[in-house]
This record gives C-alpha cells, sequence and structure tokens, in this order.
C-alpha cells in the first residue's frame, strides 16, 4: 500500500497492487482509495475473490463464459 500524489506532493488517495495468474501468464492488478483504510478493505476484498477463483479479464471474457462461472 502506497500513497498516491498529485503534482504538489499532497496525497491524494492510496493504491495497493496485486498478482493474479492468467492465461498469459502473471499480470499485476492495482485498487485505489481515498482513504488507506478503504485501499485496503478492497485489496483484501480482491484478493480472497482471487484466491477464490473470481478473477476475470475483462476484455477477454465472453458472457456466457463470465454466467457459467457464476452458476
Amino acid at each position: 500500500m502506497y500513497p498516491r500524489k498529485d503534482k504538489n506532493g499532497r496525497v491524494i488517495g492510496y493504491r495497493g497492487s496485486y498478482w493474479v495468474q492468467t492465461a498469459t501468464g502473471r499480470k499485476r492488478k492495482y485498487v485505489s482509495g481515498k482513504a488507506k483504510t478503504e485501499a485496503m478493505k478492497e485489496l483484501r476484498k480482491v484478493t480472497a475473490d482471487r484466491d477464490d477463483g473470481l478473477v476475470f479479464e475483462a476484455q477477454n471474457l465472453k458472457l456466457g463464459d463470465y454466467l457459467a462461472a457464476l452458476a
């Protein structure tokens, strides 16, 4: 988790990263939030989803595949 700053050096939010395994290899994904606790909460949520197998590559995902994954 690290602070995001504007060009004047003021903290405008926080950002965290995590890795996912895709068909083409590992990819780094990011989450952001205005407060550090908000960003950490989102990071915990997406890493739990990743560990449960709920990470999708949206640009390559077909509706039928998405619906099948939900079932």
